[in-house]
């Protein structure tokens, strides 16, 4: 179990060693915002500035542009790849006058034939017939009801629940 007074006087110690709140916190291996915390409630003012975000990972920019544009990589893909969030690659994408792509869209892969040939005539769940496709079974119930497709009332464990309009 952690001891909190001894926590906070490490943070205290580092603190006044001149180190920002972000630098405690990695040296710690603790949010910054328990930093803050610790030291507001030993009654420390934070010098204004302290609790500033880390600073920006450096990516090789011209790389991620490429992929992203020429080799058609998509933000999971290229987040997987720096070790960064899909945040982080949108932002600096954004940052360098990239376009963002849309999500990709599966209107192409469907066949509304097809899907109700599925759900109807083989009565397969939409989540089954969103494996086939490589899509959420809610993307499958989207696109039917854009299509007119009729929906099957939902049955959970034998009893049938009316919809709420």
């Amino acid at each position: 179990m952690i001891d909190i007074l001894e926590l906070q006087k490490k943070v205290i110690n580092e603190y006044a060693k001149g180190k920002k709140c972000y630098e405690v916190s990695e040296l710690l291996n603790i949010e910054p915002s328990v930093v803050s915390f610790l030291l507001k409630s030993a009654d420390i003012e934070i010098k204004r500035g302290t609790i500033e975000k880390k600073p920006k990972k450096v990516l090789p920019m011209k790389k991620i542009k490429r992929l992203y544009l020429d080799e058609d990589y998509d933000l999971v893909d290229l987040a997987k790849i720096f070790r960064v969030s899909t945040n982080t690659i949108a932002l600096r994408l954004k940052e360098m006058g990239v376009k963002l792509k849309g999500r990709k869209l599966i209107a192409d892969k469907l066949d509304v034939e097809k899907i109700k040939r599925l759900y109807w005539g083989e009565k397969k769940t939409s989540n089954e017939i969103g494996r086939i496709y490589e899509v959420s079974g809610q993307t499958i119930l989207l696109y039917m009801r854009k299509n007119n497709i009729l929906i099957r009332e939902p049955h959970y464990k034998g009893k049938v629940y009316k919809k709420r309009y």
